[in-house]
């Protein structure tokens, strides 16, 4: 059994605003607000970088992370503390791009945020 409990693995793509908090290399924090955040597996949760440069920095020195996701209306989310890895290219980075949600086309059939992507962060929960 994986650390993701089926509530949370539920919750994730429904919820669709997920925070991630990192802290700079000087002990500043960040926090980037996630649209695509995603279940990898049991385990692990993913998101795209695709503009969030002073995350991927961050965590490029400071592994530790803490992603909060809140169902507004219903009034519950979970908050996930663990270690990211980056994956700039590769298998994991190929997977990780297959396995996000595309966002909508704009006006001109555009999917801007899809250029936009550098890397994939995958961070194993040490607790929900």
């Amino acid at each position: 059994m994986g650390i993701l409990t089926s509530e949370m693995k539920e919750a994730v793509p429904l919820i669709r605003l997920a925070f991630v908090a990192t802290v700079s290399p000087d002990g500043k924090p960040n926090l980037s607000a996630e649209g695509s955040l995603c279940v990898w597996d049991d385990d692990h949760l993913l998101f795209p970088d695709i503009a969030s440069p002073q995350t991927m920095k961050n965590l490029e020195s400071n592994p530790h992370v803490e992603i909060n996701t809140v169902d507004q209306i219903g009034r519950r989310g979970f908050r996930f503390k663990g270690v990211a890895e980056v994956y700039p290219e590769g298998e994991v980075f190929a997977g990780a791009a297959a396995a996000v949600p595309r966002p909508p086309k704009d006006s001109r059939g555009r999917d801007d945020r899809a250029r936009g992507r550098r890397g994939a962060g995958m961070s194993r929960p040490l607790s929900g």
